[in-house]
């Protein structure tokens, strides 16, 4: 019977693993013969394909990519995905500018082959075979090529002058593996998956040009004279210290020479030329084998100082990545001065591209991360496009370990953020992680690298696994981690390693279930967030400590306990992740003040401030507070508060001086507060204004949900005296989940409780009038929905208004706003379109009804502007600050306040180079006038439609690409306009009959600067 069942287990076992798809990898041999025309900027060429399928399938087509046609056209993917991440370089750029793939014509066994573009992508193409290839088959196929070189700043490809970076340059066949064929056409973000094989490349170009390429140099004596000959003469450049900032190109030489480089083992080729290139050469003995590899630096006169340490920041990486991955196997490794549009650097199997770097600390990290993709896309060939982590962000875990390594302290980077904040890489992708998942507006690891946020391509592609790598390292501990480590690298370099792939060597080599890492971590957005619930004290050096998990997402984190005299650790230990909260008992060595979570902050857990707490005393969960000016980094040992000195002025509280205080600025929070109160110097007491918000994040139908308070209290003069305003708001905001974070338009929802309390004309006819204090009250709803397109933005929003006071109905409108801009150069001066529809249900005073010329101080009823004199009267200029509400007229006429409804459009162009642009109101409203029916002696209403006309010319001052300060210069205006009365201290009078510059309005927009305001608009 066992012996049975034995035989049916076997059969079991062997029919699981005969269904399964066995993994196998394609082998592609390539040669070309290419000449580089640097008068034309084309490259002329013949290559020959060796494709070897190693697969199980026969093949009746190949897909070949042809990524130089990516910069054909405004239609590629390139173009549109650059577009989508706001890069308007290659939108706007000239024909001449742009590059292509001809020329081409496939053949096999003397034959013609068959084909045609891929599903429309000029990029991709499919081959016929004329006869199948079969499995365990070879064919060969050849065709010429000419590559029309674009100009080097939209991407990887290009040429800037003279200097050439020959990156996806050749028809390519695409990987087939056991998921099938893996079209990719060509971007900026997001790289490559390509087959492994061989290239023997011979370029041909005039003599005095520097190469640095892939492989190694075939009989190439006579070049390495030259460039020893360079080699010579940037030594002793080095030793006189006179670096040039010459970066002009010399002529060309009349003669040419052939280069011939031949590489095994790699996926893909790259050359990089320059005729002002300066050579320095070094060399390597690797850690273990003790062979030694040369390497070489290759860069012009631009950053000569920080170029000339250059061979020793590529030894120290070849030789860490090497310890710490597995042993370099190739024979050199190269890096070039070029520039790069794509990044800070660009890889390609034993060479890379680094653009400018502004500091030795950065001229070394770009260096290391750039080598390191030698193993990581280079060694092991994941597929970047689809899993973008396992090369740029292992990479950057590699990286982020070795530069701690030679520069453990911060000091002396030569760059004064880090130093001031105490910045890392490590921690820096720490903050950035945290900005963007702090307001859920992160992204999976585990997602197509096209599908990311330009900004979450960064914080999470390469931020979060690198620290997440981290977290796994001290987590196993390091020998374990290194094993690991080892173990992937030797069972799948020169292969195509999947997310399955190296999931499973870790948790075989290290023994333990890692599902929290690569199931949770790298593939959802779920955050960690443990807290420390309670901690009471069982005896001298024993204490019971209660764990609450908020997510629930059972992590591993480590539980320290302190000795605040000496800031000993007493009890460090890694706690196993749980999901329900938990309690633990702990016997420390020593005497204990504190106990923290995650004490070296190597996990993501997302609030620090809860992972705190003292052993005894009052406020034990309250770590102490720590004032910081300006901005700082949460610490899960302080609590910090943050200050900004701020000075203001307005026409009633004169000069006013102040702080403001608040518990974060970088990171959003759960709860967050501000005060900002100022001293009054023209009514000698404090103003300001405060606001407290609490927010959280559900999983389904919203992404945000936030209620808070806010409150403000300045002065005005409602009569002849100033009088104190106060307004305060309650209000709660709903942000839907967008299907895609990317495109997807963000809609809010938001309500609204207001009370305004201000002083008002009382309605006794004394001397002087006086007033009296007033109570409004005001519900608001609103709706607004944003696209995500960055040459045609646009926004729409929707308000209803319903307010009382004491017992009397003030106002019930509803009003439609839309917005539409269409940018027009890579600047983005464009022209703008504003329309506004707005209907009153009841309106018990002018003030609340809709206004032609936008909202001014008194008639801003809501309090939602800051005016520097809110009721000011002519002839004080401050009367003519005026607002893009309602129908924004920018002009300062009294006609146009309907009881009813309004429409306007308003129209603005923007004049390339300069702040000036011309802008055009158009609007209509109800004209209603009473009059008496002579036939009847009835009294009757006559309503007509009366149409607005306004332009002229208009200046602005913006930031972060919004006005902050624009002034309004009319020039041409309808009759009715032009008749309009307007008061101006003097006997009232019209339009016309005032001088120009009282005609003028202009518009503040204070919001557009405000701090949290720009931070929080980087995290969309």
């Amino acid at each position: 019977m066992r012996r049975i069942l034995f035989i049916v287990s076997i059969l079991f076992i062997f029919k699981i693993n005969y269904s399964q798809k066995k993994y196998f990898q394609q082998k592609v041999n390539t040669s070309i013969e290419v000449s580089l025309n640097d008068n034309k900027h084309e490259l002329n060429a013949f290559e020959k394909i060796e494709y070897i399928n190693n697969s199980t399938t026969k093949l009746d087509s190949i897909v070949i990519h042809l990524w130089p046609n990516a910069y054909k056209n405004i239609n590629t993917s390139l173009a549109k995905h650059d577009l989508e991440n706001g890069e308007t370089d290659f939108r706007f750029s000239d024909i001449n500018n742009k590059g292509f793939i001809d020329s081409l014509d496939f053949s096999a066994e003397n034959e013609k082959l068959k084909w045609s573009y891929f599903n429309k992508h000029i990029d991709i193409a499919v081959i016929e075979l004329n006869k199948s290839l079969l499995p365990g088959d070879t064919i060969i196929i050849s065709t010429p090529f000419r590559v029309k070189i674009p100009l080097g700043i939209y991407s990887r490809l290009g040429h800037i002058g003279q200097s050439y970076q020959i990156t996806q340059w050749f028809p390519k066949p695409a990987v087939f593996d056991k998921n099938g064929w893996h079209p990719i056409p060509y971007l900026s973000q997001g790289e490559f998956y390509s087959e492994f094989g061989s290239y023997d490349i011979k370029i041909t170009l005039p003599e005095n040009y520097v190469i640095g390429a892939t492989g190694d140099l075939i009989n190439g004596e006579k070049e390495l004279e030259f460039l020893n000959e360079k080699i010579e003469k940037t030594q002793q450049l080095i030793a006189s210290k006179e670096y040039f900032s010459d970066l002009s190109f010399p002529s060309s030489s009349s003669k040419t020479k052939t280069l011939h480089f031949h590489q095994e083992n790699v996926h893909d080729f790259a050359w990089f030329a320059d005729k002002r290139y300066h050579v320095l050469k070094g060399e390597i003995e690797l850690p273990n084998s003790k062979r030694k590899v040369d390497t070489w630096a290759m860069f012009t006169n631009n950053e000569f100082d920080l170029w000339k340490d250059a061979i020793s920041h590529i030894n120290d990486a070849t030789y860490n990545y090497s310890l710490w991955v597995g042993e370099y196997p190739y024979n050199h490794v190269t890096a070039v001065d070029g520039s790069i549009s794509a990044g800070g650097g660009m890889e390609y199997p034993n060479i890379t591209v680094i653009g400018e770097s502004g500091n030795n600390y950065f001229h070394d990290e770009v260096i290391t991360h750039e080598v390191g993709h030698n193993w990581f896309y280079g060694i092991l060939g994941n597929n970047e496009r689809e899993n973008a982590w396992m090369d740029e962000g292992i990479n950057s875990f590699v990286e982020y370990r070795h530069m701690h390594k030679k520069y453990p302290k911060v000091e002396g980077t030569s760059n004064k953020l880090l130093e001031t904040f105490q910045l890392n890489g490590q921690s820096l992708m720490q903050l950035g992680y945290k900005f963007n998942a702090t307001r859920n507006n992160d992204q999976p690891i585990q997602m197509g690298a096209n599908l990311y946020t330009p900004m979450n391509y960064g914080l999470i592609v390469y931020g979060k696994t690198g620290i997440g790598f981290n977290y796994l390292k001290e987590y196993l501990g390091e020998p374990l981690f290194d094993t690991c480590m080892h173990t992937y690298y030797n069972k799948w370099k020169f292969k195509h390693p999947s997310p399955e792939d190296i999931q499973t060597v870790f948790e075989t080599s290290s023994s333990k279930n890692l599902d929290w890492f690569f199931e949770t971590f790298i593939k959802t957005t779920k955050k960690i967030d443990y807290k420390i619930q309670n901690v009471k004290r069982k005896g001298d050096n024993s204490f019971e400590v209660k764990l609450k998990n908020i997510t629930g997402f059972n992590a591993p984190i480590t539980l320290t306990a302190i000795n605040k005299s000496d800031s000993s650790i007493t009890y460090n230990k890694w706690i196993t992740g749980f999901k329900n909260d938990t309690t633990f008992y702990i016997e420390t060595t020593g005497k204990t003040d504190k106990i923290i979570l995650d004490q070296l902050n190597v996990s993501t857990d997302i609030n620090s401030e809860n992972n705190f707490s003292k052993t005894g005393g009052i406020l034990k969960k309250t770590a102490p507070l720590k004032l910081k000016l300006l901005a700082g980094i949460e610490s899960n040992q302080f609590t910090n508060i943050y200050f900004t000195p701020i000075i203001g002025w307005n026409n009633y509280d004169s000069f006013m001086i102040g702080a403001s205080f608040y518990n974060s600025i970088i990171l959003e929070k759960k709860l967050e507060w501000a005060a900002s109160p100022m001293f009054s110097f023209g009514n000698k007491t404090l103003v300001g204004s405060a606001n407290i918000n609490y927010q959280f994040y559900p999983e389904n139908v919203f992404s945000k949900i936030s209620f808070g308070h806010k409150l403000a209290s300045y002065f005005h003069e409602p009569v002849f005296s100033n009088k104190r305003w106060m307004k305060n708001e309650l209000y709660s905001s709903f942000k839907i989940k967008p299907k895609s974070l990317r495109s997807s338009a963000v809609h809010n929802f938001k309500i609204r409780g207001i009370r305004i309390d201000e002083h008002i004309f009382s309605g006794n006819f004394t001397e002087p009038p006086s007033s009296q204090l007033n109570k409004s009250h005001y519900g608001v709803l609103e709706y607004s929905v944003k696209n995500k397109q960055f040459l045609t933005p646009k926004n729409l929003s929707i308000q209803y208004i319903y307010g009382i006071s004491a017992s009397k109905s003030l106002v019930s409108s509803i009003s439609l706003t839309g917005n539409y801009r269409i940018n027009y150069n890579k600047r983005l001066d464009g022209v703008e379109f504003r329309l506004f529809t707005g209907y009153n249900f009841f309106s018990s005073s002018p003030r609340y009804n809709f206004l032609m010329k936008g909202q001014d101080g008194y008639y801003d009823y809501l309090f939602e502007r800051t005016y520097l004199g809110r009721n000011v009267g002519y002839p004080n200029m401050l009367v003519q600050q005026s607002s893009n509400t309602h129908g924004a007229f920018n002009i300062n006429t009294s006609i146009g306040r309907p009881e009813e409804w309004i429409i306007s459009t308003n129209i603005k162009i923007e004049i390339p180079k300069i702040p000036l642009g011309l802008f055009s109101d158009i609007g209509a409203f109800p004209n209603i006038e009473n009059f008496q029916n002579p036939s009847t002696g009835a009294w009757e209403e006559s309503k007509t439609i009366t149409p607005m006309l306004n332009a002229g010319i208009y200046f602005s001052v913006k930031t972060n690409k919004k006005e902050v300060l624009s002034i309004y210069f009319p020039i041409l205006h309808s009759q009715n306009i032009n008749n309009s009365s307007i008061y101006t201290g003097s006997p009232i009078t019209t339009i016309k009959n005032i001088n120009f510059l009282q005609k003028i309005t202009f518009v503040l927009s204070l919001e557009n600067i405000s701090p949290r305001n720009l931070i929080n608009s980087f995290g969309q």
